[in-house]
């Protein structure tokens, strides 16, 4: 493999991490909007260099699976925020579920139910919870996105994704 082609594998493999490490952080993977044209566009002239350009074929190969790998571990990134925030919501879910059905009520703030707001900050994010009526309201801020939460609805028994 020649020294240019060693050049591009590694200019592509640390604008790819960087991409990855920027994209992969809580709210930010809706950004990866901002760079499917020009990597759309990247992806089209590397088919064509593959193809017709049997010298080019193994270093734009690996470059083409550098960008598939990064992007595989933005997903992956996001899909485990998403999971463990909503296994956090889920449980805060079952102590207020339970303190309605025992009480009849729900209490006024997440200490009445034995939570502690300041350490479910960190595992929800930014979220907030409110008794108004004697019905709940617990929601949290979607982990791909900003100004988008999810809230339970405890009628349904589903969280419902809510604009911003």
């Amino acid at each position: 493999m020649s020294t240019d082609a060693r050049r591009r594998i590694r200019r592509t493999l640390i604008t790819a991490a960087i991409t990855a490490l920027l994209l992969g952080m809580r709210h930010a993977g809706f950004t990866a909007i901002l760079l499917a044209i020009p990597l759309a566009i990247w992806l089209a002239y590397s088919a064509y260099a593959i193809a017709t350009k049997p010298e080019r074929r193994p270093d734009q190969l690996i470059r083409v699976g550098i960008w598939f790998a990064a992007f595989a571990i933005v997903a992956v990134s996001h899909t485990y925020q998403h999971m463990a925030t909503r296994a956090q919501a889920d449980a805060t879910v079952a102590v207020i579920t339970r303190h309605l059905r025992d009480h009849g009520s729900c209490p006024d703030d997440l200490i009445g139910l034995g939570l502690d707001e300041k350490q479910l900050r960190p595992r929800l994010g930014l979220s907030y919870y409110r008794c108004q009526a004697g019905r709940p309201t617990l929601a949290y801020a979607a982990t791909f996105i900003v100004f988008e939460m999810f809230r339970y609805d405890f009628d349904s028994r589903r969280w419902v994704l809510e604009g911003g």
